[in-house]
């Protein structure tokens, strides 16, 4: 691997762990709602999520949901759960992906890479802009 692409992999890891903050930010903002959640519960409503793959590709609160339940998990300190039930959902998610991703023509396709590029160059704006201030 070139030091461009391992600029490449650490900007997109630094992108996705600012992601992830601001998700959290966002889940306190709105009130914790899993706060009262016993780990086992919450465990379980993160499994929820995924039990489902159509749904959670198809809505937005369903994604959200996981993304508040992991929210949680961090604030607590504690690892986002694994077991063989999650990682068989998730799997079923990945392929379903796989599948979208593979069934999108190539105009699709580009805009998507596009679109990622835009993100990914406003995140660096903002951090480069962020540091120099």
């Amino acid at each position: 691997m070139g030091k461009d692409e391992d600029q490449i992999n650490k900007d997109v890891r630094d992108w996705l762990t600012s992601e992830e903050i601001e998700r959290t930010a966002d889940y306190i903002k709105r009130g914790r709602q899993f706060s009262q959640l016993s780990e086992s519960e919450l465990t379980d409503r993160y499994a929820d999520t995924f039990a489902d793959a159509g749904a959670y590709m198809r809505s937005s609160e369903v994604r959200i949901e996981c993304s508040d339940c992991k929210s949680e998990f961090s604030l607590r300190g504690i690892e986002v759960p694994t077991s063989d039930r999650i990682n068989a959902d998730f799997a079923k998610i990945q392929a379903a992906i796989k599948e979208m991703m593979a069934g999108m023509s190539p105009e699709a396709y580009n805009d998507l890479a596009a679109e990622i590029d835009d993100d990914l160059d406003q995140f660096r704006f903002k951090r480069d802009h962020v540091k120099k201030n």
